[in-house]
């Protein structure tokens, strides 16, 4: 029994194909392992990081003008949470180690537009978001010194601003 030429050939692709069709589940098999380490290792980084703090400056509480009031309903992260709600007066600032200040920005102009409010750019770092006669200013800006980045917000009635 003579095997021909195009034989072997045909033999062999075949077995270049096999060969590299295992190698190639070898290798996405590992990419998933490494996939899978690698977000094991930030959830560990983000779920061993000290809490980042929540700064709130005092102001005179009037319970009709109080950014907890004007403010209700919003859903933010667990990390951006003011506690106790109830104790913001009229000015607000939110500080996380997690987010860029693009990204807390956007977040905090979406969740303020869910409410209601009308959020109008006024510079690369600060906003104006408006409703009814309310009037929230917002800056967000990155400190390098300890990589945070905070949103400090100031309520104002709009006859008064």
């Amino acid at each position: 029994m003579a095997i021909e030429i195009s034989q072997v050939m045909q033999y062999g692709l075949y077995g270049l194909t096999a060969a590299f069709g295992i190698a190639l589940m070898i290798w996405l098999r590992r990419e998933k392992m490494n996939r899978r380490a690698r977000w094991a290792a930030a959830e560990l980084r983000r779920t061993t990081e000290k809490p980042p703090p929540i700064s709130i400056k005092p102001a005179p509480f009037n319970a009709d003008s109080s950014i907890a009031r004007v403010l209700a309903g919003i859903r933010l992260p667990v990390h951006w949470s003011p506690d106790p709600p109830n104790q913001l007066a009229q000015n607000l600032t939110l500080t996380t180690y997690v987010e860029s200040a693009p990204a807390m920005a956007a977040r905090l102009a979406d969740e303020l537009a869910r409410l209601g409010y009308r959020v109008e750019s006024t510079g690369t770092e600060s906003a104006v978001a408006l409703k009814d006669q309310k009037r929230l200013t917002i800056e967000v800006h990155a400190d390098p010194g300890d990589d945070s980045v905070s949103a400090h917000m100031d309520l104002y009635d709009i006859g008064h601003a």
